[in-house]
């Protein structure tokens, strides 16, 4: 599916730390003059040394909320960490034979949308940078960790550094979307602006609460017919619309609502460009709102009939 580019979805986010927050470097240091567990940090073009939040974190987060909103609906998520029921260990013999097309069609709904070792995701996660410097909302704090059973301290007392506060920019590119995943993938994005997606180090003691604004969300069709704009309504079709009878056949892409476009009253920017054409959802800046006009109505469309479809074509396919 990756060897055409039918559409494209863009979603511009800006995170906000809400407490203290920790994305910690994977390996522990020998320098006593610094915590033991730091925030990961690398060099920026125009921050020099910083602290940021990597994209696959963010994947992994993202990921991982999106398979309990699946589970919740009974539709069927693989433990990417089993060690034979996983989709990476499950369809490595159709990997070895190079068949693209039957994985994607027997992968689970999580690693159709995020990918497995098998299997290039549809979303690329963009590493999150902060916005200005962040030096001095850095603080350092103590704490020790308990045994469970004895009720003592089994390790500690050990320092670590937090975020006090603060702001970081990304990206999430969607590319050659189905619209149940640009409606699965938007209700995830939806709960982290809305506060209900903690990222990072101790989200069970209070670490990792953040908010976000999705500053700027484009959707881009190379395929003709791909968006259509007009009379203050948005039309998107999926590549489900977009692929013809023997290739949506061959990657499993049998729901009747993935070959209709989602419409949707909205009015965002339109540009035409060398090939196909594309729109513009952009927040204003003053807006207390987490969307721009219109973002929400369209995931809601996208969630109502494309996803929808699918849990229900997902439980008579596992009912056979």
């Amino acid at each position: 599916m990756h060897k055409k580019l039918l559409n494209e979805a863009t979603f511009h986010l800006t995170i906000a730390a809400e407490g203290p927050l920790l994305v910690k470097l994977g390996t522990e240091g020998w320098d006593p003059t610094v915590p033991d567990m730091q925030f990961i940090r690398t060099r920026h073009a125009r921050l020099g040394e910083t602290i940021f939040i990597p994209g696959s974190s963010l994947k992994g987060t993202l990921r991982s909320y999106s398979e309990k909103i699946a589970r919740t609906l009974d539709v069927y998520c693989c433990d990417p960490f089993h060690k034979t029921d996983s989709c990476s260990k499950s369809l490595e013999g159709l990997a070895r034979e190079s068949n693209a097309t039957a994985i994607y069609d027997q992968s689970c709904v999580a690693c159709k949308l995020y990918g497995s070792t098998n299997l290039a995701g549809r979303a690329a996660f963009a590493d999150a940078y902060p916005t200005v410097d962040l030096k001095s909302h850095l603080t350092k704090r103590t704490a020790v960790a308990i045994d469970r059973v004895l009720g003592s301290v089994a390790v500690g007392p050990f320092d670590f550094e937090a975020l006090t506060e603060g702001e970081f920019a990304t990206t999430i590119r969607l590319r050659n979307f189905e619209l149940w995943q640009l409606g699965l993938l938007g209700l995830a994005v939806r709960d982290l602006c809305l506060g209900r997606v903690r990222v990072g180090y101790g989200k069970s003691r209070g670490f990792g609460s953040v908010s976000a604004r999705l500053d700027k969300l484009e959707l881009r069709s190379i395929a003709a017919g791909g968006l259509a704009l007009g009379d203050g309504e948005l039309s998107v079709k999926g590549i489900g619309a977009l692929l013809d009878d023997e290739e949506r056949k061959s990657y499993g892409i049998t729901s009747e609502a993935e070959t209709k476009p989602v419409s949707v009253a909205a009015n965002p920017e339109q540009s035409d460009e060398v090939l196909g054409s594309s729109v513009l959802f952009k927040r204003e800046s003053n807006s207390a709102d987490w969307f721009a006009p219109g973002v929400d109505a369209l995931l809601g469309e996208c969630v109502k009939t494309a996803w929808n479809s699918f849990i229900a074509e997902d439980k008579q396919r596992r009912a056979k």
